[in-house]
């Protein structure tokens, strides 16, 4: 038999649901919303800053609402052969539990409409919080630093729910709509019941939504913590005088270019830096950041023995391409420190400045003609070099090279 599930828990676990229950039901979603810190970690879009629990107790009101109890529920799973027992997830009793009471509430006669509707989607939120609570707990088992947080979520992209969502508690409250919805590939499992497969496949798809992007930020997380650690024992960032850049930014821009243009007219290059970015990029070593660099150096060296140095020249969508270095210094520094300016980007953390910029200079949807023109003009001088035609590594490299002078600007902040 493929419906297994539910002709055994028909026979054997019948539930009755009034509106009552539906309504108290929604009083237990809330009270869990609302309590300690649960309305912090839940109307935010960080992970781990604010603590969040679902109890042994959350369990069991749930099936003390339909007076039921979790272990008579259990053994009747176990004689239904179709559930594996080896996946927690779907042979969780509290999971099918929940399922089973969807598939109730959606088939009905007796519940008017707008409750079955209420009924479906707090049983999936409910279901959902534990799902969260569970996965949040595992992967930042001592809580997470919310500076730390704040940047890793800053620097994500669309492709996670919680960039266009907003708050943990909309990615929920959305996920079960989209779950409930007849465009959802799950309509005719939660209202039919009559595949097992199908049924099991419900449960782990709405947790592995969830854990999958909870594991991906905690991944991000941690690289950004050991980055930001290794950064901070690697450069004297600990006086920065944030306030002069706030308040006279030209002026410190002035400085910034000044400095930089030193460094490079000096072939200076600090190895330091070029470890930092090792880190921030996965594809491009050391030694090709640092023949980069060199190559940056020499072009500043040839250009300077030039009398009548071509600025810029257009490419065939208007753009500048910078072809003397120093303009091309000058413009990036003012256009990247301003960008950060105006994101209220905290100018004493490097790795936000960092993260931030990295950002901006490999989004593919670039309006900004200054930052195109920046990012065009690296580009080039890298295709020109020859040193890699991978066009993967150019794409990094680009970044990594414009990162390289943000570094080296950075220390004219410094109060030391």
């Amino acid at each position: 038999m493929k419906d297994l599930i539910k002709t055994t828990l028909k026979k054997e676990y019948p539930v009755s649901i009034s509106i009552e229950q539906i309504k108290e039901l929604s009083n237990i979603v809330t009270s869990f919303e609302v309590r300690k810190e649960h309305p912090l970690a839940l109307n935010s879009p960080y992970l781990g800053v604010h603590r969040i629990y679902f109890t042994l107790e959350d369990r069991k009101a749930l099936f003390d609402l339909f007076n039921k109890d979790e272990q008579s529920f259990i053994k009747v799973l176990y004689s239904i052969k179709s559930i594996p027992v080896e996946f927690n997830v779907t042979s969780d009793g509290f999971n099918l539990f929940c399922v089973w009471l969807l598939h109730n509430i959606l088939i009905s006669t007796k519940l008017p409409s707008k409750y079955k509707e209420l009924g479906a989607k707090k049983i999936l939120i409910y279901l959902q919080y534990k799902f969260f609570t569970s996965v949040v707990n595992r992967h930042f088992k001592h809580g997470a630093n919310e500076e730390y947080m704040k940047a890793v979520i800053q620097s994500l992209n669309y492709k996670y729910d919680i960039i266009s969502k907003g708050t943990w508690k909309k990615v929920i409250y959305d996920r079960a709509e989209d779950f409930l919805s007849k465009n959802s590939i799950h309509y005719k499992t939660i209202n039919k019941m009559d595949n097992d497969k199908d049924v099991l496949y419900f449960v782990s798809d709405l947790q592995t939504r969830i854990r999958n992007q909870i594991k991906a930020i905690s991944i991000l997380y941690y690289q950004y913590k050991e980055q930001y650690e290794y950064i901070k024992s690697s450069t004297p960032y600990e006086n920065v005088d944030d306030e002069k850049l706030i308040k006279e930014p030209v002026s410190v821009f002035s400085n910034m270019y000044f400095h930089v243009r030193s460094l490079i007219k000096n072939n200076v290059l600090v190895h330091k830096y070029l470890l930092i970015l090792d880190k921030l990029f996965k594809n491009i070593s050391v030694n090709l950041l640092k023949v980069t660099i060199i190559y940056i150096h020499n072009l500043y060296a040839e250009q300077n023995k030039t009398k009548n140095k071509t600025a810029y020249k257009l490419n065939k969508d208007g753009i500048k391409i910078y072809i003397d270095i120093n303009t091309l210094l000058e413009e990036t520094i003012k256009n990247s420190f301003m960008y950060c300016l105006q994101q209220n980007i905290n100018m004493k953390n490097p790795l936000i400045i960092l993260n931030t910029l990295k950002k901006l200079y490999s989004s593919s949807r670039l309006k900004d003609e200054n930052i195109l023109s920046i990012k065009y003009s690296f580009i080039n001088i890298i295709e020109k070099s020859k040193i890699t035609r991978r066009e993967a590594t150019i794409s990094s490299l680009h970044i990594a090279v414009i990162l390289y002078i943000i570094l080296l600007s950075l220390e004219v902040l410094n109060k030391d």
